[in-house]
């Protein structure tokens, strides 16, 4: 009662800690819904593949473009300049250390075949066809 300033700005600090706290624990991993490139609207298998991206939290190692994080993943805006190829996207997502050696992205196990195919068409688009 005799320190109602320092009272009220620790109610406060409290308050917007909480809050804080509440807004990260609730959003979207990677950044949200938004699309992480332009995709024509006839593509559906990379526009499938770019949701299943997203969804997994690919963004919370690589960037495309201005979406994502600087790493510890390489940048991934111009993979398609690269020309591995879907087979090659396939086999870097089963177990990325066959592709590339030494690498420390985990295996992504559990997709359908035809969902690995989405999300290696969406990255064989990248930097190419989807900008």
């Amino acid at each position: 009662q005799k320190r109602p300033m320092s009272i009220m700005v620790g109610i406060a600090v409290i308050a917007f800690l909480g809050f804080m706290t509440y807004k990260g624990a609730t959003s979207p991993e990677g950044g949200g819904a938004q699309p992480v490139v332009s995709i024509p609207a006839d593509d559906t298998e990379a526009i499938a593949g770019e949701g299943i991206f997203r969804e997994n939290g690919c963004l919370s190692c690589h960037a495309v473009g201005s979406n994502g994080a600087p790493g510890p993943g390489p940048n991934l805006s111009n993979e398609a300049s690269k020309n591995r190829g879907i087979e090659w996207q396939i086999a870097h997502l089963k177990d990325p250390a066959s592709q590339t050696p030494g690498s420390s992205m985990p295996a992504f196990a559990g997709f359908t075949d035809e969902q690995y195919t989405q999300i290696a068409t969406f990255l064989e688009g990248l930097g190419t066809k989807y900008k």
